[in-house]
């Protein structure tokens, strides 16, 4: 792909809702392999790390909340509101 095909698929990306990142992940592999099965796969192999830390931070704490107090398992997730939404506020600072 050359430099001006990938800043117009760029700025397309940003003009749709979503996360940008997996919009070019998706359209570049479909564009370049010219296949809409390798743009899916793209999406499924890009997101398959995601996936496992949320498997295993849910196996944790489904495992740790029967020995722990309720109120610190939902303020430790509170925490991670708070911070989900102080990055998201930066991002558009």
């Amino acid at each position: 792909m050359t430099t001006s095909q990938i800043n117009e698929v760029k700025n397309l990306c940003w003009a749709l809702p979503g996360p940008t990142l997996y919009q070019m992940i998706i359209t570049v592999t479909t564009l370049k392999l010219q296949s809409t099965l390798a743009g899916f796969l793209a999406f499924v192999v890009f997101n398959i790390p995601c996936w496992i830390f949320l498997f295993i931070l849910g196996t944790i704490v489904d495992f740790y909340a029967d020995d722990l107090h309720t109120t610190q398992v939902k303020l430790t997730f509170l925490g991670f509101n708070a911070a989900t939404a102080g990055v998201m506020v930066k991002s558009l600072v």
